[in-house]
């Protein structure tokens, strides 16, 4: 695996710490923004959808992350569509849809804080996803990429940076569902059988990623590597 400057001191959007380990370990990084949603989510109450994303775009300003109207894709909705990093602006964005009014507290509304825990669930894996491309963007003054198109899908998989960032994806996935190291070991390994194949369909990644690349290919090999590391991390 490519090895990453070390910068022990810089300021990374706000905070002091070291670019490697956002890297390597986003789990720090989203730790601190998951801390600070919930805050937002315990003090404030909105009286309508504007009110809200006006409110949650100002409360991140400094961290430029930027929530976006998207399109509902899903017929049940955390209300988060999908995520996105822009290396022009450095910003990381997320797709919200209308569904997200069921997810804060607004006046007159009954809330639910199951349906805040499931938009929570889905805010953090956007994070720690996009996290990991804002930081190779910092450290590699990388060009900006546009979204790859259906022709060049394969292309866009194969990249070691999406690569890594879908790796350290599938292991919170399967921790989300209380899975352990052994379990994704066993998964991983070439012991599974039909009733556990059918785990990885369940993961949009990682079924991705087996029906674009042969198993013995260089990529997967490299997925298998970086979700062996992410899961000792």
């Amino acid at each position: 695996m490519r090895r990453y400057k070390r910068f022990e001191n810089t300021e990374i959007m706000g905070y002091t710490l070291p670019m490697v380990e956002m890297v390597l370990h986003p789990d720090s990084y989203v730790n601190i923004l998951t801390e600070k949603i919930i805050n937002f989510y315990n003090k404030n109450e909105f009286n309508n959808l504007k009110d809200l994303i006006d409110s949650l775009n100002s409360y991140f300003i400094i961290e430029k992350i930027e929530f976006i109207k998207g399109k509902k894709l899903l017929k049940f909705d955390s209300g988060i569509d999908s995520g996105g990093y822009n290396p022009k602006n450095n910003k990381i964005i997320f797709f919200y849809t209308e569904d997200i009014i069921n997810a804060f507290k607004f006046k007159n509304i009954k809330n639910d804080y199951e349906d805040f825990k499931w938009f929570l669930e889905d805010f953090k894996d956007y994070l720690g996803h996009e996290t990991i491309h804002r930081m190779q963007s910092i450290e590699d003054k990388v060009k900006y990429i546009k979204a790859m198109s259906g022709e060049n899908e394969k292309l866009h998989y194969s990249q070691p940076k999406e690569i890594m960032a879908y790796a350290w994806l599938i292991v919170q996935t399967f921790k989300m569902n209380g899975k352990d190291e052994d379990y994704i070991k066993f998964i991983l390994s070439g012991k599974r059988d039909l009733n556990n194949v059918k785990v990885i369909n369940y993961i949009p990644a990682f079924k991705k990623y087996y029906n674009l690349f042969d198993k013995d290919s260089k990529v997967m090999k490299l997925l298998y590597k970086y979700i062996y590391l992410y899961m000792d991390k």
